[in-house]
């Protein structure tokens, strides 16, 4: 799973290495809620409603883990925190 940093490009800051990535194992960029094309929410955009808003989607997706997790930037934080959900 790929997180994105604080910019407007969420999951296409990682179309190159998800792409390569993807030629040996899955791999999943997502946009953040309000980024690109993702629908906004409401609720807190801070790292812990963000962390979240991830964990509920990976739900809702059913998917289970573990999972590899990597960020650049802000994205680095959001996962740490996620994992400490």
């Amino acid at each position: 799973m790929f997180e994105s940093g604080l910019d407007l490009f969420g999951s296409l800051s990682w179309a190159k290495v998800r792409d390569a990535v993807a030629k040996f194992t899955r791999a999943c960029a997502y946009s953040r809620a309000g980024i690109i094309w993702s629908d906004d929410k409401d609720g807190p955009h801070d790292g812990e409603g963000v962390a979240r808003d991830l964990r509920a989607t990976l739900v809702a997706a059913g998917e289970a883990g573990p999972f590899l997790l990597t960020g650049h930037s802000i994205g680095g934080l959001y996962i740490t925190i996620y994992m400490k959900l």
